[in-house]
């Protein structure tokens, strides 16, 4: 039991650590390279005027200001609940297809490449974000992978003729067992 507390102990002193120290250093790192992203883009449609054309640098600009700020809420429970939305509203599916084509379909290879680096960034969010769950998440899926190996190693047990069951059992005295 004592083992148990140390652990869990363990477990919080991590996610404190990450949740107050490192997530929020690495998120307004991410959160400046967006604020970066969308100084370039707003430079591109200085320079390149008509050429980017309104509608892709609209689109261009209110995706990173979206992100920006929303940065703090981009995680697996937020691509859990797009998935839903997007799988259950069609419309709202062919709005977004619509959005990510228009976005794509830009002429200026600068900006499509600033588009890239964008969704790099967001792949970044959604690891720091969920983050805090590697300390209790992992240690679930190793006891239940422990389990399962020791479900199968019951199972061989079970299936164990007793003349083989010797060669590997070493002999116990508990209980007045041995023989």
């Amino acid at each position: 039991m004592e083992y148990a507390i140390f652990v869990f102990t363990g477990l919080a002193i991590l996610h404190f650590w990450y949740e107050a120290i490192y997530a929020p250093s690495k998120r307004l790192e991410i959160r400046f390279k967006l604020f970066e992203l969308r100084d370039e883009a707003r430079m591109l449609k200085i320079k390149y005027g008509k050429e980017l054309d309104d509608k892709h640098f609209q689109y261009l600009q209110e995706s990173l200001n979206g992100l920006i700020r929303h940065l703090y809420n981009i995680d697996l429970v937020l691509l859990v609940a797009l998935s839903i939305k997007v799988h259950e509203d069609k419309e709202f599916k062919k709005r977004m297809e619509a959005n990510a084509k228009a976005l794509e379909g830009c002429n200026v290879p600068e900006a499509r490449e600033i588009i890239k680096r964008g969704a790099k960034l967001v792949e970044r969010a959604v690891n720091i974000n969920s983050g805090g769950w590697i300390f209790y998440v992992v240690p679930i899926a190793i006891a239940f992978a422990c389990y399962r190996m020791t479900a199968k190693l019951i199972r061989f047990i079970c299936a164990m003729p007793e003349h083989e069951l010797d060669k590997i059992a070493k002999p116990t005295t508990a209980a007045g067992l041995a023989r």
